[in-house]
């Protein structure tokens, strides 16, 4: 059970890493080689920083309600996505979503972004924060606009963070998955005590 199945497929999804152009940053830097599909990050300094993105990626937050971001980080545990929607010109810091990463291993997390104040309109701009150390690399092998399933939409509406999304996901569908079985229980062992009780 990947990520890819939280995923709705009717809906195509916006490669926006292959779009991105790297703008300003704030003790890092960023390479994007478009050939073989990685954004390499490089932290200058764990003083908060960044990499501002820019370029003709823009999605809809009517049709895109996630962000697919497949990553390695050596060190750091926290990342958080700053972007623009709606009313907001650029990166103003009220519009964000913060997760949790696994340091050490490439990994694929699935961040919600409708819960997002102001996620209307059209996404114009993204902000990536991470890196705790001054050296660490970080790759970035996908960016990507997706909408998600219904299942997905439920853990949206209770806010699920994003660091446990994918997780909290595969538990619902399991939940769902075993209602069937439950329910044949049910009525199997009311089935065999009605039985038993017209013999009395």
């Amino acid at each position: 059970f990947g990520a890819s199945r939280v995923i709705d497929e009717t809906v195509e999804a916006v490669d926006v890493l292959s779009k991105l152009v790297i703008g300003s940053s704030h003790h890092a830097s960023a390479v994007n080689d478009k050939k073989d599909g990685v954004l390499t990050i490089t932290v200058e300094s764990p003083d908060d920083p960044y990499v501002n993105f820019a370029g003709q990626y823009g999605f809809s937050a009517d049709t895109y309600d996630a962000l697919l971001v497949t990553m390695r980080t050596e060190v750091a545990y926290n990342a958080a996505i700053y972007l623009a929607a709606g009313s907001h010109g650029g990166i103003d810091g009220s519009q964000v979503v913060t997760f949790s990463v696994t340091p050490g291993e490439t990994s694929t997390y699935l961040i919600p972004l409708n819960n997002v104040e102001g996620y209307e309109g059209t996404v114009k701009a993204l902000r990536l924060d991470l890196g705790d150390k001054a050296g660490e690399v970080i790759e970035v092998t996908e960016i990507k606009a997706v909408k998600t399933s219904c299942g997905g939409r439920i853990l949206k509406v209770i806010n699920v963070p994003a660091d446990i999304f994918h997780d909290a996901w595969l538990f619902l569908l399991l939940q769902f998955l075993a209602i069937p079985f439950t329910m044949g229980y049910n009525l199997l062992s009311g089935f065999i005590r009605s039985l038993g009780n017209s013999k009395e």
